[in-house]
Parts: structure tokens; sequence; C-alpha cells
């Protein structure tokens, strides 16, 4: 062990106080420019002091600590020449300083400073795992300290922090973009293939914590760039035939693994895995307390990629269905998840099929599964059922008693499900039934935190001017209580009501110029299947459509249409179509209802010349006219 001597550990020790005494004192936020320039002044000649024993220091308890926080606060160039000092030489002194116990925090905080700086000094890190043979790695890799340092290093090949890498399970699949700027894909390539080229020396290794983690974030960052070499990996670490998955996929370090396979992995590899390692078998997987984990991040996976997986997971576990609600939710939130997210609609139709058999003797599925889960999952259950959307969206929370209706409200988790009520595509009627049990209790409920949202959505989907200018009055009566509770100021926010209470008339004007846009867009919006026409008399010959008159936008079409693609949208019908939906919001302040709805009609309505409320029909105009003609004609003839 190489130890300090006493002058430069007397040293060191001034350093790390001097650094430690700015940081905790603040003094480092608050530096103007003279005192960054003394500081950057310090760090130098610091640096230079410690530059020819930096290997031995960055070993020592206090002098690591100093150089930990001389990295802090150093500038690119500074970072640049520390880099150089620690990695310059033998590589086989680096390997021994990420595996010491002090020289691997600096390390870590090395690599995670370049990476926030996005340096290209990484580049010298890449160069050290070129060098590192096979058996260094598997050395590296099973070592405790080591292998976080490595960990820490692949996720900065890929320009993320090792949190960053395996995206949490609540968010289920998404396709990851790469930063191409930012990725050393031929470093996190090297180490994938020694790792594959080793993979008989790993054994049971990787059932330790360390390797299991390491493993996970490399599957991680492989996965951003090739599929191939995840299944590669796989091979490695669950076997050629996938016959250790239920082993790792059991033990509590490896499980995560499996879970970054599972995410990561081709989609031929996720079929391979379904039928030949989970059918069948789906019962014992979902009710074990460590794999139904994998489970669930599976799920999430084959509901982007595979509604036939997601079937026949659905048919596998019908039976036990009403126990997975009560023990394991979360697999079940899993399942409609993958379903709401699945092409095919009838999963869908099952999902609600085996939701119905399991709690028909509840009387409700919203009383059942609120009654087997109190907490957050009960409440993403129906969430994610209401996402289903139209007739498959069968949670009628408007059907409740408005005690009920209120008490829901109030509740931080279950007032998502009023909220997502309302936001969703049911029947506009069963909605203004909802909203109608709030009146008279909307106050209690704003001074909720949840609750305070369910406000503000009822005010967004109130239908009509009458009934926002109802919930508005009402909260305008207790406007006092609602300014001092910090809830009640986000709604008093959303819903105006400062604008009412100081100015009616452009409240009333702001309402009646939406309702006017509404009007226009909803005749825009009108349904594009056949309309059945009366019988007529006789036939009389239509004139020809011209390019400036559509069905759609009558003499506006030509400017609605260029507006469109103004915003960003394709075709008329379909994208409309689209955006007529209202979008969910999860932030406190909602704006106005529907808010890049209402940017597209102020944009229609600058496009076609201010068109209001009042003469919101091109019918209205052409009436205008021939009155003017009517009454020249008559003046002529007088």
């Amino acid at each position: 062990m190489d130890y300090l001597d006493e002058e430069m550990s007397r040293y060191v020790g001034e350093v790390q106080r001097r650094l430690e005494g700015m940081k905790e004192d603040g003094e480092l936020e608050q530096l103007d420019e003279d005192g960054r320039e003394d500081l950057a002044l310090f760090v130098e000649n610091s640096l230079k002091e410690i530059k020819g024993s930096l290997p031995r220091v960055v070993r020592d308890p206090t002098g690591s600590r100093a150089v930990e926080l001389l990295i802090e606060v150093a500038t690119p160039e500074q970072l640049s020449s520390t880099c150089r000092s620690i990695l310059e030489g033998d590589s086989r002194r680096v390997l021994e300083i990420m595996k010491h116990p002090a020289g691997s925090f600096v390390m870590e905080k090395l690599v995670k400073k370049l990476v926030s700086e996005n340096s290209e000094d990484l580049q010298q890190f890449v160069e050290v795992a070129e060098v590192l043979g096979g058996r260094d790695l598997m050395d590296l890799l099973s070592d405790s300290r080591g292998s976080f340092v490595l960990r820490v290093l692949i996720a900065a090949w890929a320009g993320l922090t090792v949190d960053e890498v395996v995206p949490p399970l609540e968010n289920g699949y998404q396709k990851l973009v790469v930063d191409q700027n930012r990725i050393h894909e031929k470093a996190i390539k090297s180490t994938a293939e020694k790792v594959n080229s080793n993979g008989a020396k790993l054994g049971k290794a990787i059932e330790l914590p360390q390797v299991a983690a390491t493993l996970s974030v490399l599957v991680g960052c492989c996965g951003r760039f090739d599929a191939g070499l995840v299944d590669s990996l796989a091979e490695v670490i669950i076997g050629r035939d996938l016959d250790f998955l239920e082993q790792h996929a059991t033990s509590r370090s490896g499980s995560h693994l499996v879970e970054a396979i599972v995410y990561f992995g081709s989609d031929d590899l996720i079929g391979r895995i379904y039928s030949s390692q989970l059918r069948g078998k789906l019962k014992d997987v979902a009710e074990h307390g460590i794999a139904n984990f994998m489970l669930q991040r599976f799920l999430a996976r084959a509901g982007a990629t595979s509604s036939g997986i997601v079937m026949g997971v659905l048919q596998e576990v019908a039976e036990d269905f009403e126990s997975l609600l009560r023990y394991r939710p979360g697999v079940v939130l899993a399942l409609a998840r993958a379903c709401a997210q699945a092409d095919d609609q009838d999963c869908r139709v099952q999902f609600l099929k085996q939701m119905r058999d399991a709690t028909k003797e509840s009387g409700s599925i919203l009383g059942a599964v609120a009654s087997f889960q109190k907490g957050p999952v009960g409440s993403l259950i129906i969430q994610a059922m209401l996402s289903f959307g139209g007739k498959h969206a069968v949670v009628d929370v408007g059907g409740l008693p408005a005690e009920e209706v209120i008490r829901l409200s109030k509740d931080p988790s279950w007032s998502r499900v009023v909220e997502s009520y309302l936001r969703s595509d049911v029947n506009e009627k069963d909605k203004q039934k909802l909203i109608k049990k709030l009146r008279g209790s909307l106050v209690e409920v704003s001074c909720e935190p949840g609750g305070s949202r369910v406000v503000e959505a009822a005010y967004v989907y109130a239908g009509s001017s009458d009934r926002r200018r109802g919930i508005v009055q009402e909260l305008a009566d207790a406007e006092p209580k609602l300014r001092e509770d910090p809830n009640g100021q986000f709604v008093l926010k959303t819903c105006r009501v400062d604008v009412y209470l100081s100015r009616r008339e452009n409240w009333e004007q702001m309402e009646n110029q939406k309702e006017g846009r509404k009007r226009l867009f909803n005749d825009i919006l009108e349904d594009d299947g056949p309309v059945p026409e009366k019988p007529k008399p006789e036939k009389k010959k239509k004139k020809k459509a011209t390019p400036q008159h559509s069905a759609a936008g009558g003499k506006h079409a030509g400017q609605l249409q260029s507006v469109m693609e103004t915003l960003g949208f394709g075709g008329k019908e379909t994208q409309l179509e689209k955006i007529s939906q209202p979008e969910v919001q999860q932030g406190p302040e909602l704006g106005a209802a529907n808010g890049n709805v209402d940017n597209v009609l102020a944009a229609i309505e600058v496009a076609t010349g201010g068109l209001g409320a009042a003469d919101s029909s091109s019918g209205t105009g052409k009436k205008k006219k021939k009155k003017k003609k009517k009454e020249k004609k008559e003046k002529t003839e007088a």
C-alpha cells in the first residue's frame, strides 16, 4: 500500500477542509467573477502540487476526498489535465485505482463530471477499455468497487447516468432515442464482445449483485443501438436455450438483469422467451414474489409489439384473475396497460370480460377494485381501463352516489380516477352527471391536493358557458379561502376567477368567443359518414363544387388547409379528428380547455378573417348579400 508523506498528507488535508467549508457555507454558489477567478487559481495550484503524486493521492482516504472536491469545481481544462494524470501509464495501475476503496470514488466522480460536461476527454476512458483484456474485465466485473466504476463508465459511453439506462417499470415500454454525438459505440461493443467470449468464466458469478447490476447496464446500453448484441448477451447470461431464465428471474439481483433483457431484446427473443419459458408457467411466475416484476416488464414490452402474446397471457391466467387482483395487482395493472397499448381490440374485450367475471360478486368493477386495492395500484388499474376508450371504458364513475364521488375526489390516489373519467371519451351526459354531483362541494374539494385537479378538469370539460359560469361563481363566493390555500390558488388561476370577479364583461366575452370557435370547429368535425337525405319531390342539378368550396370548410377550406399545414398537421379530416380529442395533462395548471385545440381554433379564426360566433356560417353571409341586393333593387325601382 502506498502511503503519502507527512507534508503531502497535511497539504491535501488543508485542501479538503477549505473546499468542504466553502461547500457547507454555500460560498461556491455565491461567488462573483473575482471569486471564481480566485477559486480557479486555487484549484490550478492544488492540482499542480499533487500532480506528481496523484495516483498515490487518490488512494489515500483524505487525499481522495480532496481530489473529489477539486473535480467538482475544476474547469474543463483542469479536468482534462487531471484525467491524463490519473490514466497515463500502466493500465494495471488504473485497474487498481478502480478497485481501490478510496480511488474508486475518485474515478466515479471524474467519469460523472465528464458526462455532465459532455467532455471529449471521456475518450481517454474509451482507450483504457480497449487495452483491457477479457480476464481483466472479468476481474473488474466481479469486484464490488470496480464493478460500480465499470457500470458508471459503460453508462457514460452511452451519454447516460446509471439510473437512466433502464427506464422505471411504471414508464412502460418505448423505443429509446440515442444521441449519436454522445455515444461511444465502439467501447460498448468491445466490452460486450469480451463478456460474450468469456461467458463460460461467469458461471455462478452472475448471481452476485454487483455482476448482475453491471451486466444490466451493459444490456441497456447495447439495446440502444443493437438488439442483436442484447440477444447474444442473453444467450451467455440465461443460456442458449434460455434454460436459466427462471433461475435468474426468481433471484433478487438476477431479476433486474432479466428485466433489462426483456426490455431491450429483439422481437424474436421475446417470442422465444414466451414460447419456451413462460407459456404454461404464467400462474407460478405471476404469483412469485420476485418473478412477477419480470412478468410485468415482459407485458409492457408485449403490449407494444405483440397483441398475440398479450391475448395468450390473458387466457392463461383467466381462472386466477380474481386472485391476482387481490394479491398481485401489479400484474393486473401491467395487463391492463398492455391491452390499452395493444393494436388488437380483442385484447381489451377479453380483459373486460375477465374483470367482470372476477368482480361479479361485488356488483361493480369499480367497487371491487376499490375494495381489493385501496391504494394507488387500484386507482391505476381503473385509469388504465378508462384509457381503453369508447364502449370498452365501462367504469361508470358518474353513476356513483354524490358522497362517494366527493370522497374519491378528495383521495390522493383515487382523485386521479375521477379526473381521468372527465378527460376520457365517455358519454358527455355521464360527465355532466358527475360534475353535477360535485357542485356544492367544489371549494372543499379544491383544497385537497388531488381534488384541485378534479375541479380544474370539471371546469375544462363543463361543456357550456352556463355550466362553467356556475362553477366559477361557486368558487368566487369562497375566493378569500381559496386564495390562502396552496391548492386552491391553482384552481383560481385555471378557472380565471380573478377575471370573473374584476372584469365580468371580459370573462363573458372570452366564453362567447370560445363557444363560437367550438361551434365552428364542430361543424368542421361533422361525422364524415354517409348522411341520409330527405326525400325530395324532384331532383335538382347540383353545381359542381369548386376548389374554394369544400364540404368541410366552405369558402374557407383553402385557408383552413393552409393553417393546418403551418401548424404541422397533414390531411384535414384525420388530423382534425386526432386533435379534437382532449389531451391528458398532468400538471396543476391546465389552462384553457383543450389547449392545443384552442390554439388551432385561434389560428383558423385568424386565417378566415376573424370568423366569430355571431357570423360563423357561410349561410349567414349569403343571406346578408341577398338582403343588400334586394334593397338595392327596390331603391332603383323607386
